[in-house]
């Protein structure tokens, strides 16, 4: 396989996984919009749990030894943008295991307005993500896949 093939695989690839992710996300943040209940926070708890596993295979995918983030290494050499776009997932990945943990813990005392606002961050956190990852593919590989809005 040549390395333009593989860039545009890994290009197509990327592009599906946030689309995925950002169809998750779209059912957390609806389930965020209307807090109150005990029935609100078991469907946030329903929407976040296919979110968590969307990042974690994007992120196996994105940082296997041939996967996106080495090859826009490999083209680009490494870079700060390449570090961010990795710590960038870890935070997004650290924000929704805690989203979960405080989910799942019912009596912790957080106020609906916090859980609000951690689920916000955590969309925050992936909409920059998925914009760096699009920038970083577009200069390496010559590819624009956009962002999902």
């Amino acid at each position: 396989m040549t390395s333009r093939t593989h860039q545009r695989e890994l290009a197509e690839r990327t592009n599906a996984e946030h689309h995925a992710i950002s169809g998750c996300l779209a059912g957390l943040e609806a389930s965020l919009a209307a807090p109150g209940t005990p029935a609100w926070r078991r469907r946030i708890e329903g929407e976040l749990a296919p979110l968590i596993a969307c990042l974690a295979g994007h992120a196996e995918s994105a940082e296997s030894s041939t996967g996106l983030l080495v090859e826009i290494e490999i083209t680009l050499g490494r870079s700060h943008e390449v570090t961010t776009a990795r710590r960038l997932h870890a935070s997004a990945s650290r924000q929704a295991s805690e989203l979960s943990d405080i989910l799942a813990n019912a009596d912790s005392g957080v106020a609906d307005t916090d859980v609000v606002m951690h689920g916000r961050r955590l969309a925050s956190a992936i909409q920059r993500h998925h914009e760096l990852e699009a920038d970083l593919i577009l200069m390496a590989f010559d590819q624009d896949i956009g962002t999902v809005d």
